[in-house]
């Protein structure tokens, strides 16, 4: 049987990897670490960690590394992050605008033929 505490396990996972500078996350674990970082909990007093402080965490983490890592942290899934409220915002819609175009072609369709049909 499943723990019901499965998903403190992950986001204590994901926290040490972030503490530890990885730079590849999954979009659900950017997700959870973004609600974990800037969400804050219930217990918390403090207010949530700024973007600003967070990426300046993970800069100090990333320059103490031994093991070798890409120079362009702000091209790896970890730079997400620390994108401004609106920014992330845009993101999230400019996925959901890229999924739909994506299954509108595997369809076969063209979005103005979708628009078309939705124009009643």
């Amino acid at each position: 049987s499943e723990s019901p505490f499965r998903w403190h396990g992950r986001a204590v996972a994901q926290c040490l990897r972030f503490l530890a500078a990885e730079m590849q996350y999954s979009g659900k674990e950017v997700q959870s670490l973004r609600h974990l970082f800037r969400g804050g909990t219930p217990w918390q007093t403090s207010p949530p960690m700024t973007t600003e402080l967070l990426r300046d965490f993970f800069l100090a983490s990333y320059v103490v590394r031994r093991r070798p890592q890409p120079a362009m942290w702000m091209d790896q899934p970890v730079a997400r992050l620390f994108a401004s409220e609106e920014d992330h915002r845009r993101m999230q819609q400019d996925a959901v605008l890229r999924e739909a175009y994506t299954r509108l072609a595997e369809a076969g369709l063209q979005p103005s033929d979708v628009f078309r049909l939705l124009d009643v």
